[in-house]
C-alpha cells in the first residue's frame, strides 16, 4: 500500500518537531541544513521502518534504478547545470526503481535568507522530481527561520490539489510556543496537522520519536 498524502504529511511533520525539540541547538544556530535534515531524516526513518515495510529514507541519496539497470547517477535535465547532478536532501522511497510506485516523497531544505536563486533552483529541483523518470508523488521546500530557525514547509506538489503552488509558507509546527499550523491550537503531544489548503485535519500523529 502507498501513503496518501496525510499519512505522509503527518510522519514529516512529526519528525520535524521531534527534531526541532530534541536538538534545538542545531536550528537556533544555524547549523548546516545537512545536520539538520540527518535528525529529521533518522526520526522519519525511525516511523517509516514500523508503518511502511520495504520503503527508505535516505539523506542525498544520488542514485537511480531505471529498467533494472545498474544504479546510475541521479540526474534532473533543465537545471542549468554542467552534468545536471542531483543529491536530493531527504527522500522517501524504494531503493529498486524508479516511478510513482518507488518515489514518495523528496524534500530540499535552505535557512531562511539564502540567495533567492538558490531558492529558486530548489523549488526547479523539486518540481522536475515530480516529472518522469522519478515521478515523485509528493515533493516538499522545507525552510528554517534567520533567528530561531524554526521550520516551515511548502508543499510543491500535490496531483490531489493544483493550488499547492500558490500557497504561502505556513509554519509546520504547533504546540510549545511554536506558531501554529493553521486551525491548531496547542496539542500537548505530537500535533494534527492541517493541509495548506485548510480543508481539514490529517490522522494525529502516533508515534514519539
Amino acid at each position: 500500500m502507498i501513503p496518501d498524502r496525510h499519512a505522509v504529511q503527518n510522519w514529516l511533520g512529526c519528525a520535524i518537531q521531534s527534531a526541532y525539540e530534541h536538538d534545538a541547538q542545531l536550528f537556533r544556530e544555524a547549523a548546516h541544513e545537512r545536520s539538520i535534515v540527518f535528525h529529521i531524516a533518522r526520526r522519519l526513518a525511525a516511523m517509516v521502518d514500523v508503518g511502511l515495510s520495504g520503503w527508505a529514507v535516505d539523506v542525498e541519496y544520488d542514485r537511480q534504478h531505471l529498467d533494472h539497470m545498474k544504479a546510475l547517477k541521479k540526474k534532473l535535465h533543465g537545471l542549468g547545470s554542467p552534468t545536471d547532478e542531483v543529491c536530493p536532501d531527504l527522500i522517501l522511497h524504494r531503493r529498486d526503481g524508479c516511478s510513482a510506485e518507488h518515489n514518495l516523497l523528496v524534500v530540499e531544505a535552505k535557512k531562511a535568507g539564502s540567495r533567492r536563486r538558490k531558492r529558486e533552483l530548489d523549488l526547479l529541483k523539486l518540481r522536475l522530481f515530480t516529472e518522469a523518470p522519478f515521478s515523485y508523488r509528493y515533493a516538499v521546500f522545507l525552510e528554517f527561520a534567520a533567528e530561531t530557525g524554526q521550520p516551515s514547509w511548502l508543499w510543491v506538489s500535490d496531483p490531489a490539489d493544483s493550488r499547492s503552488m500558490s500557497v504561502v509558507v505556513a509554519p509546520c509546527l504547533a504546540g510549545n510556543g511554536l506558531a501554529a499550523v493553521r486551525g491548531i491550537a496547542s496539542p500537548a503531544e505530537c500535533p494534527m496537522w492541517i493541509e495548506s489548503t485548510g480543508r481539514g485535519p490529517v490522522a494525529a500523529c502516533s508515534h514519539r520519536p
